[in-house]
């Protein structure tokens, strides 16, 4: 539409743009980190839900604090201590997004439990595909053919880049870890769907007007929905491994995860001899260079402390680059970060990658760019609900 924000933002002057780079170099460098570390903390002690509370609950901790430290404005709270606080209309939509968004990380986290980060990655990158399904048949858009188009290339990318048409698919293909991808992507496509129909049904309340209120809410009260799960399912190892126990899973993870590898390498075959892409430094070494082994209680903590306050960081920055850029910028800007976070992590550590997993790589990107200009153009009249009927089925999700 051509009236919208993004057409009538200003160019960046010298200066801005020079402060842009630094903040995108700021943006991946911190992204990477936290990938890195997720992949250490979780190859040490497999807690997936316990790490993503601690990363959610860092996220709200710091939105909190640049609240106070930002002039109090109109997305303050009355007394001017922290983001302004949901109305009872909007209350039910940001909790279905606080549960996608989480769920998304959670489910990330335990694909990285089963695969190297560079298989993670490259999977996650046909969220797309899930995002204009679930806009199709949640909202009634319709989208434009080169969008539609721009999906081929994205499947047959990551398909090139797990092992498929190489013939070591059996080797190099992470079933646990790609399952676990599409449900992360599943869940944070429910996530921009639900923000969308926030939008939509409440323009004018604070989490609408500013992202940092939105993403305080979502992380408090995705915090508040991972804290029993993660007591339920893994809080118990991390605290072991925290005091100094063994975190009581490390070898039934290492014996499941390894699969065919422990097998193969019995009868005198290494793992190495079986990670020539992507995929294997999933299944064959635990996931790309980690050795399995438990990590010093001391040095875990402070592991997970970087990891928090990374993750925090670099969804926050993200943010401040998307207020500075059009979102069809900002697109393009997070597919890059993508390419760099699969080669970042493999060299990291220590996943092998093939050209042909290289070429797949290239492929689902040059997708992903095809589906950003593709939603960035023209778009064709969509069987749209009115604003009447958005809004009611906005109350019905929030129930």
């Amino acid at each position: 539409m051509g009236s919208s924000p993004d057409a009538r933002r200003p160019p960046p002057s010298n200066f801005g743009w020079r402060f842009l780079t630094l903040l995108i170099i700021v943006w991946y460098s911190f992204s990477l980190l936290a990938i890195c570390t997720s992949k250490v903390i979780l190859d040490s002690t497999p807690c997936a839900a316990s790490l993503c509370a601690l990363q959610l609950g860092a996220a709200a901790l710091g939105c909190q604090i640049w609240s106070r430290l930002t002039p109090r404005g109109k997305d303050h709270d009355e007394h001017g201590r922290g983001p302004a606080p949901l109305t009872v209309a909007e209350y039910g939509i940001v909790c279905i997004i606080a549960l996608s968004y989480s769920s998304g990380f959670v489910f990330t986290n335990a694909a990285y439990e089963f695969a190297a980060p560079a298989f993670v990655e490259t999977v996650k990158a046909v969220e797309p595909l899930s995002t204009v399904a679930l806009a199709t048949a949640i909202l009634g858009e319709r989208e434009h053919m080169l969008t539609l188009c721009s999906l081929v290339p994205l499947v047959l990318g990551v398909a090139m880049a797990s092992g498929l048409g190489e013939g070591h698919l059996a080797a190099a293909f992470s079933a646990a870890g790609m399952t676990l991808s599409l449900a992360s992507n599943l869940s944070f496509s429910a996530r921009a769907i639900a923000t969308k129909q926030l939008r939509t049904a409440h323009p004018s309340v604070a989490a609408v007007r500013s992202d940092l209120v939105l993403f305080y809410h979502v992380s408090r009260l995705g915090v508040l929905w991972l804290l029993p799960m993660a007591g339920l399912l893994d809080a118990r190892a991390l605290v072991s491994a925290l005091i100094g126990g063994s975190g009581g899973t490390d070898d039934g993870h290492n014996s499941s995860s390894s699969g065919s590898s422990s097998s193969s390498s019995s009868s005198g075959s290494s793992s190495s001899s079986s990670t020539s892409d992507v995929g294997d430094g999933g299944e064959a070494d635990g996931g790309g260079g980690a050795d399995g082994h438990a990590v010093k209680p001391q040095v875990l903590l402070l592991i997970i402390l970087v990891n928090t306050a990374s993750h925090a960081a670099y969804n926050a920055i993200s943010f401040a680059v998307l207020n500075r850029v059009s979102v069809s910028s900002h697109a393009v800007l997070n597919i890059v970060r993508r390419v760099f976070m699969i080669g970042g992590t493999a060299l990291i550590l220590g996943t092998p990658i093939s050209t042909y997993n290289w070429l797949g790589i290239a492929v689902c990107v040059g997708g992903c760019l095809a589906f950003a200009k593709g939603k960035s153009g023209p778009q064709p009249v969509a069987a749209r609900k009115s604003a009447a009927s958005m809004a009611r089925s906005a109350r019905v999700h929030s129930v």
